[in-house]
């Protein structure tokens, strides 16, 4: 059976022609108007270019051309030519798509057939090499996912310290709040001098019997500076350890340092101020008994008392406006660690969705390469038969076991079954040897 492509011209040797003897008829006149064609079966009828006469080639073969009316029906088909002096001729032939002609011959006749599987079996390779990378960057998302959750352990250490450096800041405020009731304390014993100090102004000798009182509350004013001192140290100390455990502080802690180093200073300057009070009242101690003689000195010295808590009362102040500060800021600091534990929480759940995306992708991958042979055997190269049972089809013609071999029908077995098996072939023959009503079965056994 001859292929020919369906919508083109067609040129090959035509024949033999011999006569009833046997010997090749080369003198014969042939054109189209006595040569037929069937199409897919069709009734026979005469080729479309008429007139033009066949040349003869060599031993009873004519060279015969079929243009594209001829050849615009797919399907088997046959050529007959017949003449008085010669005996009839005939060839099969077979109209294809111009694709399924390449794929079988190719350009130059060659067939494309393992081409095609070399080209898929490179298209696995491929399909193979993207499934590693996938895997690849499985392993990749794995690793930042563990990186992620080694961070969100850190800023979860980062909030159980920042809490730490919160209850420090709690214990200072208390200590201030005691100044301040220490401070209080002053205030009123200061009151107390200044009514005395009224008293011996109006009434000197009254000044002097009371002289002996006013010694004694001095000394316990002494005795509360020394005291407020004490705890000075004790918020100095405490200071101290903030600063201390704030190093340890992951994030930047530049501006808590700053706000604890004022607070110290502020301290400091406390200290000094009230090493200077205890020095006023050490001198107010030694000079009261002059002041039963010389008012005048009592009353300078109870001002220079006065401005001197005044000015711890400001400084009193100044402290508890920074540690407002200082808490203001610690409080910025836990609403930006929250935050970036929510991120972090953000970072956690989107590498998860890869991680679910990047497994539907290798499942993918993974599907192409059955698709892709799926649309390959699938693909109808003539009439309904397709790729892969057109290549069972010719299998079983080229490697098949026959049966009814010399007999009017012969069958074309499936290759690797014995006959009888399934016929993948099946076509009667005449006394000539040529084959007509063939009947092909491509279908899965």
């Amino acid at each position: 059976m001859r292929p020919l492509r369906v919508g083109t011209t067609a040129s090959f040797s035509f024949g033999p022609f011999v006569s009833t003897a046997g010997a090749a008829v080369t003198d014969l006149t042939l054109n189209a108007s006595n040569i037929f064609i069937s199409k897919n079966g069709a009734t026979l009828v005469k080729l479309n270019s008429t007139g033009v006469a066949l040349v003869h080639d060599k031993d009873g073969y004519y060279d015969l051309n079929l243009d594209v009316t001829d050849l615009n029906t797919l399907g088997p088909g046959l050529v007959e030519a017949k003449n008085a002096t010669a005996l009839h001729v005939w060839e099969p032939i077979i109209v294809m798509t111009i694709p399924a002609y390449k794929f079988l011959y190719g350009a130059t006749g060659a067939s494309h057939v393992d081409q095609v599987f070399e080209d898929l079996s490179s298209l696995l390779n491929q399909t193979s090499a993207l499934i590693q990378d996938s895997t690849l960057i499985k392993v990749s998302l794995s690793s930042i996912l563990g990186e992620t959750t080694i961070l969100i352990a850190d800023t979860s250490a980062l909030k159980v310290d920042s809490t730490a450096i919160k209850g420090m800041l709690t214990s200072i405020s208390s200590r201030v709040e005691e100044l301040q009731a220490d401070t209080t304390v002053i205030k009123v014993s200061l009151s107390s001098i200044l009514s005395e100090t009224t008293i011996l102004i109006a009434d000197t000798s009254a000044l002097k019997v009371d002289s002996t009182a006013i010694k004694t509350a001095l000394t316990d004013l002494a005795a509360d500076t020394t005291a407020m001192g004490v705890l000075l140290s004790s918020i100095l100390s405490e200071t101290t350890i903030i600063i201390a455990d704030t190093s340890a502080l992951k994030l930047d802690s530049t501006a808590i340092k700053s706000v604890l180093t004022s607070l110290s200073s502020r301290i400091q300057e406390l200290q000094a101020d009230t090493t200077s009070l205890k020095v006023s009242m050490s001198s107010a101690l030694n000079q009261s008994s002059a002041l039963i003689d010389d008012s005048t000195v009592i009353k300078a010295q109870l001002t220079s008392i006065s401005t001197g808590v005044t000015r711890i009362l400001e400084d009193t102040t100044i402290l508890k406006t920074d540690s407002t500060l200082m808490k203001v800021s610690l409080s910025s600091l836990l609403n930006q660690t929250s935050a970036l534990i929510d991120d972090s929480t953000l970072i956690k759940v989107s590498l998860s969705s890869l991680l679910g995306e990047s497994t539907n992708i290798i499942g993918a991958i993974s599907s192409i390469p059955s698709t892709v042979l799926g649309v390959i055997n699938s693909q109808v190269i003539d009439s309904t038969i397709t790729r892969l049972e057109s290549e069972r089809i010719i299998l079983s013609g080229m490697a098949g076991e026959t049966l009814g071999a010399g007999t009017s029908e012969i069958e074309f077995h499936a290759a690797g079954t014995s006959a009888p098996g399934v016929a993948r072939i099946t076509a009667d023959l005449s006394t000539l040897g040529e084959r007509t009503g063939i009947v092909l079965d491509g279908a899965a056994t």
